[in-house]
C-alpha cells in the first residue's frame, strides 16, 4: 500500500453491496496498519457536494483488499502547491502499479506542469478506473446508465478529436461555416496567436476573433483582452460576445478582464494602455491610418501583448505604404523599419507569381485544350523560384493518369498562390468562396416628390432653405463638411422631427431654416393624424416621406396576412424611429400586430425584449432600428430591410444591408432592400452613388471596404464643391476610383481562391464537420436528459416548441447519490433573459434552436446544466461496464469493448510545447471511437460483427435486460448471482483478460488502418515547403522553419504513438425469440 496514492474505495449502500459492491469513492490513503491489514484514507471535496452527501465522508476506514489503485479522471478538478488546475492526463513515465502515478496539470494560467499524486488532491467522485477491471469482478451497471453515457462518450469523442478549441466552439450559437473554422484553426498554427483577419465584408470576422478570444479564454481564466473597436461598434461586439459566447465584456472599463475601448478614445485613454493585457483585437484597423496618435498607441500596445488579431478591410497590395503600415501593427519588429523600396520591391516579386499564377488559373476550366501551355508555364515558374519543393510536384504530374494530371497541377497551382504571398499570417476568405451560402441582394426603389408650402407641406421648402443655408454660410473645410452639412442633410433627408433636433444639436440659430422646420414637423403630425384615413380611403393625405413608407408596408405587403412576413426597418435618426414607431402602431394595434424598437436610447433589458418579442412574437412584424440598432443580433428571420433615409458613409449602409445579408440566411431568401428617397434631390444623388457606383444593394463591397475611406472624401469634396449638384457631378470620378480598385481586388481575389485548390486542413475540416452533422441532435439531447433523470437532475417535459426546462427544486440528492452528481451553479442563470422574463431556466440542447432563439438558454459547453451533466457523465465511471440481455433474430454471447483513441502527449509537454500543432492533425486520427467485438461461443463467432454492433447501438433502455442486478424475488437468486454461477471467477478472469488483450491488440490494427499518418507527414511537409519557400523568396530569416520542422517531427511522433483508450465494456447477450 503507497501512503499518499489514490485507491478506489467502496462504499456500502444497501447489505447486498457488502460482496458486490457497486458504490466506490476516490479517497487518498493517509495511513496504513499492516497487522490490520487497514487503511485510512482522505475524501477531498473540490466540487463542495459534501452539503449533499455528508454521509460518505463518515466512511475512512477499509480493509486493503477491498481497496484498489485508481487513476483519477482526465478533466477533473485538480489541486496542488499551484493552486487549482485541470487533469490533463496521466503520465506515461513511471506507469507501474508499485509507484506514486504522475498527472499532466493544466494550471488557469494556460501552463502545464507535471506533478506527482502524493503532492495533489483529487476530488473523491473523479476517478478513472479501467473498466475492463471492472468487468473482471462483475460490476455491471445498469443498462440505462451504459446506453447513455455510451451516446455521451460517442459525441465527446468526435469534439475532442476534431480541430483545436472544437470543444470551445461547439458551446457558442454561432453556426461556424468551414471557412471560419478553418480561420481560427490557422491562428492556432502559431504561438502565440499573431493574425490579421481580413475577410472580405460580411464573412464573419467578429465571429472567428470572438471564437478566438474564447479558446484563449477556455486555457487561461487569467486572460485579459483589450478590444479596440470604432464606437458605433462597441455595442456589436458587447451583444456578439454576450449572447453567442457567455462572455461578458464592459466598455471602457480598464479593469474589466474583456474592455471594450471605443477607437475615438484611444487618445485620451492612456490609463488603458498602461496596463497588462494578454490579448488585443482591433477591429476596422485601417482606420488607424488615418491617424497618427492611433496608430502609435496600437503599434506600442501591440509590441507589448502576447496575441493579437487585427480586424481590417481587405489590404490591397498596390497600395504599397498603406499595407505596410498594417502589417507593421501585426509585426512591428519586422515591418516597422523596414523601407519603403524594400517593400515595394517584395510586392513586385509577389506580383509577378501572381500574374503568372492566375494566367494558369484561368486555363484550369478548359485543361484539356491547354495541357501544354500549363505545364510549360509551371515549369517557368519552377526556374523562376528555383523552389525544389515545387519543383517535385510539377515532375510528379503524369499526363497519362486517368484526370492527366489536372489534380498534381491544381496542388502546385495551390502551393504558388498560398505560399508566395507578401505574409502569411494575413488571412483573407473571399465570398466567392461560399456564394452558394449567401442569399442574393435586391433592390426595390421608391421614390417620392417633395411638396411645397403651397401644398400644405413644406418639406421641399426645409430644402430649398438648407441648400441656401449651407451654401452662404458653410465653411470650406472639411471639419464642417463632415461635422455639420453632412449631418444636417442626413436628418433633413429623414424627418422633420430629426431635422429640428439637428438644428439644435448644431446650434443653428437661423430663423428661416427654424421656422420651415416647424411648419414642416406640424404640417407631419396632421398628416400622421389621418393614417387611417389616408392609407384606407384617401391616398391624396399621403404627403411625406414616413407616410410613403406606411403605404408601401400596408398596399404592397403580406404584413396583414402572413405572420412570417417580418421587417426591419432602419433610419439614421432616433427622433424618426419614435416618430414611425408610433405612427406604426397607431396604424396596426388595433388589428393585431404591432412594431417595436431598437435603438440608442433603451436600456439593454428593453432592447432584449425587442428581440425577443420580433424572434418569437408572431404579431410583432417590425423591429424599428437608428445607425447602433440591431448590431450583433439576429434579424435573418425578416424579409426585407427598408431604408427610411440613407446613410452617408458606404461602410454604414454595408451594415445596414449586413444585418440581413449574413452567414446562414437561407439562399434563397432573397435580402430585399426597400429604399425611400426624395426625387429630384441631393438624397437622389446620394442614392445613385450608391446604387450605381458602388453597387452597394445589388452586391457587398467585397474587398472594397478598405477604399471607402477616400470614397467618402470625394463626397466631402464634392459638397464643398456645390451643395446643389455636387455629388452629382463627382459621380464619374467616384465610378473610376471603384472600377480600378476592383480591377486590381479581383486580380488578388483570383490568386486567393487560387490557394484552396488544394487545403488538406480545409477538408479535413470539411470531413469532421460533415460527421459532426450527421450525428442526431436528439439522440445526444435524450442521452443528456436521460443521463441527468437518472443522476437526479429531471427535466420538466418538453414544450410545445421543444424547449426543456430545468428546476432546482426537481434537484433529488437520493437519486443523485449514484453517481455523486454535483448540481448546477442555479445562480449563474439569475441574469439570464428568459429567466428575467419568465422566471424559468428554459433551453435547449439543440445549437439551430439556440441560434435563432437568442432569448433562451444553450445548453452546451458552458452552461450550468450541460457542464453538470456532462462532467458527471465522464468522470462518475457510471455506465462504463454492463450485462445485457435482449431480444433480436439470432442468438449471441459476446464481450464488446469502445476505444476512445488518445495521442501521446508525454514529449510534447516535457519539451515545453503548445498542444495546438497537435489538434491541428488530430483529425488524421480516426474521428469515430473504435468498437471491437469478441464473441465468446462458436456460433456466436458466425454473427457479423456489423449486425451485433446495430443491436448495440440500437438499444433502448425497455429492451435491455440487466444481467447485473442484485435484488431477486423469494426463494430465488439475482441475475447477478446466476451470472456468477455460470461464470464462476475461475472461468471468467482469465476469458476476460484473454479477451480484453485480443481486443485491445484488433483496436491498435484499426487504429493504424483508420489513421491516415502518411497525409499527415505529407501536410506538415507542404506547410514546412512554403515557410522555406517563402523565406528565400523573400530573403528572410530562416530559424523559425527549423523550430517549426522540430515541433512537426514531435508532434508527428505523437500521433504515431497514440494508444487505443478503454472507454466501455459490455457484455452481450442476444436471445431470438427470447
Amino acid at each position: 500500500m503507497l501512503v499518499g496514492c489514490y485507491y478506489r474505495c467502496p462504499i456500502v449502500v444497501e447489505e447486498g453491496d457488502r460482496d458486490h459492491p457497486r458504490f466506490y469513492v476516490l479517497a487518498q490513503l493517509v495511513e496504513y496498519n499492516e497487522i490490520a491489514d487497514a487503511i485510512k484514507v482522505e475524501m477531498h471535496d473540490l466540487l463542495g457536494s459534501r452539503q449533499y452527501y455528508g454521509d460518505l465522508f463518515q466512511h475512512n476506514v477499509f480493509f486493503a483488499q477491498a481497496v484498489t489503485r485508481c487513476e483519477a479522471c482526465p478533466g477533473g478538478v485538480v489541486e496542488g502547491r499551484l493552486g487549482r488546475g485541470t487533469i490533463v492526463s496521466r503520465a506515461s513515465i513511471p506507469y507501474s502499479a508499485d509507484e506514486p502515478y504522475w498527472y499532466w496539470i493544466r494550471l488557469p494560467n494556460g501552463r502545464y506542469i507535471k506533478e506527482c499524486e502524493t503532492r495533489l488532491k483529487f476530488d473523491y467522485s473523479q476517478m478513472n478506473f479501467a473498466p475492463d477491471k471492472q468487468l473482471r469482478s462483475y460490476e455491471f451497471q445498469h443498462p440505462t446508465w451504459f446506453i447513455n453515457h455510451l451516446k455521451v462518450s460517442k459525441n465527446l469523442h468526435l469534439v475532442n478529436n476534431a480541430t483545436y478549441g472544437f470543444h470551445v466552439l461547439a458551446g457558442c450559437r454561432a453556426f461556424l461555416l468551414p471557412h471560419q473554422i478553418s480561420t481560427v484553426a490557422r491562428c492556432f498554427e502559431t504561438t502565440p496567436v499573431r493574425y490579421m483577419l481580413a475577410d472580405e465584408v460580411g464573412l464573419g470576422k467578429t465571429i472567428e476573433a470572438c471564437s478566438v478570444l474564447s479558446i484563449l479564454a477556455s486555457e487561461n481564466q487569467n486572460l485579459r483582452v483589450l478590444i479596440i473597436v470604432p464606437s458605433a461598434l462597441a455595442s456589436q461586439w458587447q451583444n456578439e460576445l454576450h449572447y453567442k459566447y457567455g462572455l461578458d465584456a464592459a466598455i471602457a472599463s480598464p479593469h474589466s478582464s474583456i474592455c471594450l475601448l471605443p477607437m475615438e478614445d484611444i487618445g485620451k485613454s492612456r490609463l488603458f494602455f498602461s496596463m497588462h493585457w494578454d490579448l488585443a483585437i482591433v477591429d476596422e484597423t485601417h482606420r488607424l491610418l488615418s491617424s497618427d496618435v492611433w496608430y502609435r498607441q496600437v503599434q506600442n500596445l501591440s509590441r507589448r501583448v502576447t496575441h493579437i488579431l487585427l480586424l481590417s478591410a481587405t489590404p490591397i497590395q498596390d497600395r504599397n505604404e498603406e499595407y505596410r503600415r498594417l502589417l507593421a501593427l501585426l509585426s512591428p519588429e519586422q515591418y516597422e523599419t523596414m523601407s519603403a523600396e524594400r517593400f515595394s520591391w517584395m510586392v513586385k516579386r509577389q506580383k509577378r507569381i501572381q500574374k503568372s499564377a492566375n494566367l494558369l488559373l484561368g486555363y484550369l476550366e478548359r485543361y484539356d485544350e491547354y495541357t501544354e501551355i500549363v505545364l510549360d508555364d509551371l515549369s517557368n515558374i519552377v526556374e523562376t523560384l528555383e523552389d525544389t519543393a515545387l519543383e517535385k510536384m510539377v515532375k510528379e504530374i503524369d499526363l497519362s493518369s486517368e484526370d492527366k494530371g489536372l489534380s498534381k497541377v491544381k496542388q502546385a497551382l495551390a502551393y504558388i498562390c498560398e505560399n508566395y504571398r507578401i505574409e502569411r499570417r494575413v488571412i483573407r476568405n473571399r465570398r466567392q468562396l461560399i456564394s452558394e451560402r449567401l442569399a442574393q441582394r435586391t433592390l426595390r426603389a421608391i421614390p417620392y416628390s417633395p411638396l411645397s408650402l403651397n401644398e400644405n407641406y413644406n418639406e421641399i421648402g426645409a430644402i430649398q432653405n438648407t441648400l441656401t443655408y449651407l451654401a452662404d454660410n458653410g465653411e470650406d473645410n472639411e471639419e464642417y463638411a463632415t461635422g455639420t452639412a453632412i449631418y444636417l442633410l442626413s436628418a433633413l433627408f429623414s424627418s422633420p422631427w430629426a431635422f429640428e433636433e439637428a438644428l439644435c444639436k448644431l446650434k443653428i440659430d437661423d430663423g428661416i431654416l427654424i421656422d420651415s422646420a416647424a411648419a414642416w414637423r406640424r404640417q407631419a403630425e396632421n398628416e400622421h393624424s389621418l393614417v387611417n384615413v389616408a392609407l384606407d380611403e384617401d391616398p391624396d393625405l399621403i404627403k411625406g416621406r414616413l407616410m410613403t413608407a406606411m403605404n408601401y408596408i400596408d398596399q404592397e405587403t403580406d404584413i396583414l396576412d402572413d405572420e412570417n412576413c417580418k421587417m426591419v426597418v432602419f433610419t439614421a435618426h432616433n427622433a424618426t424611429l419614435v416618430q414611425f414607431l408610433k405612427l406604426f402602431n397607431e396604424r396596426y394595434a388595433a388589428m393585431g400586430i404591432y412594431a417595436v424598437a431598437f435603438g440608442q436610447h433603451m436600456g439593454r433589458n428593453e432592447l432584449e425584449d425587442s428581440v425577443y418579442a420580433f424572434q418569437n412574437d408572431p404579431a410583432c412584424r417590425v423591429v424599428i432600428c437608428d445607425e447602433t440598432g440591431g448590431e450583433g443580433r439576429n434579424f435573418q428571420n425578416a424579409a426585407q430591410i427598408i431604408h427610411l433615409d440613407l446613410p452617408w458613409n458606404a461602410n454604414a449602409l454595408e451594415q445596414r444591408i449586413g444585418r440581413l445579408d449574413r452567414l446562414g440566411r437561407d439562399p434563397n431568401k432573397d435580402v430585399v432592400s426597400v429604399v425611400f428617397y426624395a426625387d429630384s434631390s441631393v438624397e437622389e444623388q446620394l442614392f445613385h452613388i450608391w446604387k450605381d457606383g458602388m453597387k452597394l444593394f445589388e452586391q457587398s463591397l467585397s474587398g472594397l471596404e478598405i477604399i471607402t475611406g477616400e470614397l467618402n472624401q470625394l463626397i466631402v469634396e464634392a459638397l464643398l464643391d456645390d451643395y446643389y449638384t455636387g455629388l452629382a457631378n463627382a459621380f464619374d470620378d467616384i465610378l473610376d476610383q471603384a472600377e480600378e480598385m476592383r480591377e486590381s481586388v479581383e486580380d488578388e481575389q483570383d490568386f486567393d481562391l487560387g490557394a484552396t485548390l488544394y487545403r488538406p486542413l480545409s477538408q479535413g475540416i470539411d470531413n469532421v464537420l460533415s460527421i459532426y452533422a450527421s450525428e442526431d441532435d436528439n439522440l445526444f439531447a435524450t442521452a443528456m436528459m436521460g443521463w441527468g433523470k437518472q443522476a437526479g437532475l429531471s427535466p420538466e417535459k418538453p414544450t410545445s416548441s421543444g424547449l426543456i426546462e430545468f428546476r432546482k427544486s426537481t434537484f433529488s440528492v437520493n437519486a443523485a447519490k449514484q453517481s455523486l452528481l454535483i448540481p448546477p451553479d442555479w445562480h449563474r442563470y439569475s441574469s439570464a433573459s428568459i429567466v428575467r422574463r419568465e422566471g424559468k431556466i428554459l433551453g435547449s440542447f439543440d445549437r439551430q434552436t439556440a441560434a435563432t432563439r437568442e432569448d433562451i438558454l444553450f445548453f452546451a459547453p458552458g452552461d450550468p446544466v450541460y457542464d453538470s451533466i456532462i462532467s458527471n457523465a465522464v468522470g462518475c465511471n457510471r455506465g462504463r461496464c454492463t450485462g445485457i440481455e435482449t431480444i433480436s433474430t439470432y442468438n449471441y454471447d459476446g464481450l464488446i469493448f469502445i476505444y476512445n483513441i488518445v495521442p501521446e502527449l508525454g514529449e510534447l509537454l516535457e519539451n515545453g510545447m503548445a498542444l495546438q500543432t497537435l489538434a491541428q492533425y488530430r483529425m488524421y486520427l480516426p474521428l469515430k471511437q473504435i468498437i471491437v467485438t469478441v464473441p465468446l461461443t462458436t456460433k456466436s463467432k458466425e454473427v457479423p460483427e456489423k449486425q451485433v454492433l446495430n443491436t448495440l447501438l440500437k438499444l433502448q433502455p425497455n429492451n435491455a435486460s440487466h444481467l447485473g442486478r442484485r435484488g431477486s424475488g423469494k426463494m430465488s437468486i439475482s441475475p447477478l448471482e446466476r451470472f456468477i454461477s455460470r461464470n464462476p471467477p475461475s472461468l471468467w478472469e482469465p476469458l476476460v483478460d484473454k479477451a480484453s488483450a485480443a481486443a485491445y491488440k484488433r483496436a491498435c490494427v484499426r487504429l493504424e488502418k483508420r489513421s491516415d499518418f502518411e497525409a499527415a507527414e505529407k501536410e506538415m511537409q507542404r506547410v514546412l515547403n512554403g515557410y522555406r519557400a517563402e523565406c528565400i523568396y523573400f530573403e528572410r530569416d530562416m530559424s523559425g522553419v527549423d523550430e517549426k520542422a522540430h515541433l512537426f517531427d514531435v508532434t508527428l511522433r505523437a500521433l504515431k504513438n497514440a494508444k487505443p483508450e478503454l472507454d466501455a465494456v459490455c457484455f452481450l447477450r442476444v436471445r431470438s425469440n427470447g
